[in-house]
């Protein structure tokens, strides 16, 4: 359970569509959006090969799930209030940390494309 206090410093609200199935030709099919106070953080990150870079979002978001199961296959939507404006990326990482006493808080990691160490 996230204590007050902490809870305080997530101003950001974001919202989870979870991912119920897929169709045949592969189309997600999602559950009704549910609302989670949050802690939004992003970068602006350069990938690069031998012969090309890009530029993209990467963002690191801390969750006061309260316990809910968040599946990387689910719908992510960030808050307008982001300094990157509304955003919806690709969840790429989800950890569930606790302390002492369970569970804590869920943090995503997540963005438009993800970076592999080491391949070119």
């Amino acid at each position: 359970m996230l204590e007050p206090e902490l809870r305080e410093l997530m101003p950001h609200t974001i919202q989870i569509k979870p991912w119920v199935s897929s169709l045949v030709d592969g189309t997600a099919v999602y559950g009704d959006a549910v609302s989670y106070r949050a802690l939004v953080e992003g970068k602006v990150m350069a990938l690069r090969t031998m012969t090309t870079s890009e530029l993209t979002l990467i963002f690191q978001v801390y969750v006061d799930s309260q316990g809910a199961v968040i599946d990387p296959r689910d719908f992510l939507i960030l808050p307008n209030q982001t300094v990157f404006g509304r955003a919806v990326p690709k969840i790429f990482t989800v950890s569930v940390l606790s302390d002492e006493h369970g569970y804590h808080h869920t943090s995503l990691s997540c963005g438009f494309m993800y970076h592999r160490q080491g391949l070119v």
